[in-house]
């Protein structure tokens, strides 16, 4: 009688998450390529300024066009205001009142809105 023995295969996994690797596998990677854990840590910091880049032109586009939005507004309620007063000095009263009253309340409306805005 021959006495066989059991063999047990094991398969292991490992996962990680982000661009450096656990310090165990990172000196791995340094003992089969030299230099390529320098290679890992430029490459992770080469991403992680181009996302910080891409945040940045999205943050300062976002300001550019709330700032243009304000400077359009102002326009069309001033331009609003002055057919208004041109209205009420040509004795249109009742289409003066109306615009102007319009245009004062559109104006105080989207300031309030804007203050409930930045308050949550």
């Amino acid at each position: 009688m021959t006495n066989k023995k059991n063999k047990i295969n094991a398969i292991a996994a490992m996962e990680y998450r982000g661009p450096i690797p656990p310090p165990k596998l990172f000196g791995q990677y340094e003992n089969i390529l030299s230099g390529a854990a320098d290679r890992i840590l430029k490459m992770a910091e080469k991403q992680s300024e181009h996302r910080h880049s891409l945040e940045k032109q999205h943050v300062d586009r976002s300001l550019k066009d709330a700032r243009t939005g304000l400077h359009y507004g102002f326009i069309i309620v001033i331009f609003c205001l002055l057919i208004s007063g041109t209205l009420l000095f040509i004795d249109k009263t009742t289409s003066g009142l109306i615009l102007g009253g319009g245009s004062l309340a559109s104006l105080a409306a989207v300031f309030v809105y804007g203050t409930r805005i930045k308050k949550t």
